[in-house]
């Protein structure tokens, strides 16, 4: 099939991170790998630091504090495919971000549903 995601293939995923209101901090988007896809060990972040734990699999990008006049910040990586397994339509599991509202004095999460294959 034409296009077909075919084991060995890199699949690169970006966040970006639009905030407009308050400064916010302790800000944390994480996420894991489902089964037939790996890290690749290629990241690239504007703000942050991205990490990934090999046993949970999970993979989180951790940024101090945001001002709402910095503008957006990106965090870009790769897993590879390791299998085609037909039946596996998403590479990573929900999106999570969770931070802390500096006027609302609370911490706020949001979610982002599996990221299908492409």
């Amino acid at each position: 099939q034409a296009g077909a995601i075919k084991a060995g293939d890199l699949i690169v995923v970006q966040w970006t991170l639009n905030h407009h209101v308050h400064e916010i901090s302790d800000i944390k988007i994480n996420t894991k790998l489902f089964g037939g896809v790996s890290w690749a060990d290629q990241t690239d972040v504007s703000d942050g630091d991205i990490s990934y734990k090999t046993g949970s699999k999970e993979v989180a990008w951790i940024i101090s504090r945001r001002s709402p006049t910095e503008g957006p910040a990106t965090a870009t990586f790769a897993l590879r495919v390791q299998n085609d397994d037909p039946t596996q339509t998403a590479v990573i599991g929900e999106s999570i971000l969770t931070f802390k509202d500096a006027i609302a004095s609370e911490t706020i999460s949001r979610s982002r549903p599996p990221l299908q294959k492409p």
